[in-house]
């Protein structure tokens, strides 16, 4: 039995790839804080004293990674998408989700610039990857632990990475889903029928 976080996985396949594009092959916490720093900065003038503005960077990298892990392309899907898991203090208006957009974008920006993938970049690569045939999925059985945490993106690549009549352990607690997120089980390809936990392609 391997044990492995997701991150670690996605690296071990995708290492190839990141040195042929000359791409980062580590990554820190505090380099993608310091482009979101810079993101905002092209957002918001150093004047502007609104709630958002004043926000730490680490809510801004949160947002994004949650937009990224939902699979959101654009402002609209953005602004119309249910928002969960911030509560009434952390509601975002659909004004503030404009700004943030730009953020996003900024950001995006400076990562291309500075030949940067983040987490869910890497996680996106890799499941087109396998979609187009270029990967091959390795797992026979696979068990998945607090499932409930983790992103719609990331379970989609969790359930690529798994061989035809593989199996699929679910461990989650729907009680505590806590990423913030409102996607069913089957829509990223499992079937789930009371404690009966099954792979679907």
């Amino acid at each position: 039995m391997c044990v492995n976080t997701i991150d670690s996985l996605v690296y071990q396949k995708i290492k190839p790839e990141l040195k042929a594009r000359e791409l980062n092959t580590r990554i820190y916490e505090t380099q993608l804080l310091s482009f979101i720093e810079q993101a905002k900065a092209a957002v918001f003038s150093p004047e502007d004293d609104s709630k958002l503005a004043q926000k730490p960077n680490e809510f801004f990298l949160e947002e994004i990674l949650w937009i990224k892990g939902c699979e959101i392309t654009t402002l609209e899907a953005y602004q119309k998408v249910q928002r969960i898991g911030r509560g009434s203090v952390g509601r975002i208006t659909l004004e503030n989700r404009a700004k943030l957009w730009k953020v996003y974008t900024h950001y995006q920006q400076i990562l291309e610039a500075n030949k940067y993938w983040d987490y869910l970049d890497r996680q996106a690569y890799l499941l087109r990857e396998l979609q187009a045939g270029n990967q091959k999925p390795f797992f026979i059985h696979l068990t998945i632990d607090e499932a409930q945490d983790c992103a719609q993106l990331t379970l989609k690549l969790l359930n690529a990475l798994v061989c035809p009549g593989g199996t699929v352990l679910l461990v989650a607690d729907v009680a505590q889903k806590i990423y913030r997120n409102s996607f069913s089980w089957k829509s990223v390809g499992f079937t789930i029928k009371g404690r009966n936990r099954s792979h679907a392609h």
